[in-house]
Parts: structure tokens; C-alpha cells; sequence
């Protein structure tokens, strides 16, 4: 029993040293645990000009960044590094966003402007087929549907 006694007697001391001399350490070296907080934030954000997220494979799937004229674009794309879809603020401060096809073409616009927006949908060979917008000077709606040989099939107003 004695021999009980003295051993949590020892476990129990030790402990309180490994405590005392962590607090200690913690005020000699100026460690707090709002220190490791602040470490952990600043460390887990990443400020660059691109970014450039790659797959398991090593393939790039998405890319983000700022152009010359400060235009910001987010690109993602599909398995085969094909850009998809494009997100987009031209310097102007102005959305817009581009779907592709498989192929990489686009198929559908949405732009918007401070005056004026407008959805255009592609064909598969990027020729405008249909165009769905707003007028910049008075704001009035305009549709437009084209054939496949380009012309106009019906436009209003």
C-alpha cells in the first residue's frame, strides 16, 4: 500500500512541475493561446495575384486571378483542363459570366452593365443565335433570333 502511496505521490508532482513549468514557459516566452489563434488565421489565408487549384492528377481545374487592366476572372474547368465556365469583373467593375461546351466553346453570355444587360446563347461554332438584352439609351428590351446561316430570323422591337 505504501508503495501505491508513493507512486501517485510521484505521478501527481510531476504533473503539477509539467504544469508550472508550461505556465511559466508561457509567460517567459510570450506564447498565448490568442498567439496560436492569430498564427493559425494568418496561416491559413493566401494573398497572391493568381490562384490555381490542380486535381488529384495534377490537372488544373480552376484559376483565379487579376488581368494587366485589373480585371478579375475565376476560371473552372472540366477532367480534360477545359475551360467551362467564367466568372468575371471587367476593370469597370461590370459581371459577367461565359458557359462552355465541352469543347471549350462558349454557349451562353450573361453581361451586365451599368446601363444595360444582355444573355446571348451560341451555337457550337460560337455564332450568335440568340440575343436577349436591354438597350444602354433608353433602356428599352431587344430580342434578336438568328439562323444558322446568320441571318435574322425575328428581332423586336
Amino acid at each position: 500500500m505504501k508503495r501505491l502511496v508513493t507512486v501517485v505521490a510521484m505521478t501527481a508532482a510531476m504533473l503539477a512541475v509539467g504544469f508550472v513549468g508550461g505556465v511559466i514557459g508561457a509567460r517567459v516566452g510570450g506564447v498565448r493561446e490568442a498567439d496560436a489563434q492569430s498564427s493559425a488565421i494568418t496561416a491559413s489565408t493566401l494573398t497572391a495575384q493568381e490562384f490555381r487549384l490542380v486535381d488529384a492528377q495534377g490537372k488544373l481545374r480552376l484559376r483565379a486571378g487579376i488581368t494587366a487592366d485589373n480585371s478579375v476572372y475565376f476560371n473552372l474547368r472540366g477532367a480534360d483542363e477545359t475551360i467551362q465556365i467564367v466568372l468575371g469583373w471587367q476593370a469597370s467593375g461590370a459581371p459577367a459570366i461565359q458557359l462552355a461546351d465541352g469543347a471549350g466553346m462558349t454557349r451562353a453570355s450573361l453581361d451586365l452593365q451599368e446601363n444595360a444587360s444582355s444573355l446571348t446563347i451560341y451555337d457550337g461554332q460560337g455564332a450568335e443565335r440568340a440575343f436577349v438584352g436591354q438597350a444602354f439609351a433608353d433602356g428599352d428590351p431587344f430580342i434578336r433570333l438568328r439562323r444558322a446561316d446568320k441571318s435574322t430570323s425575328f428581332s423586336a422591337p
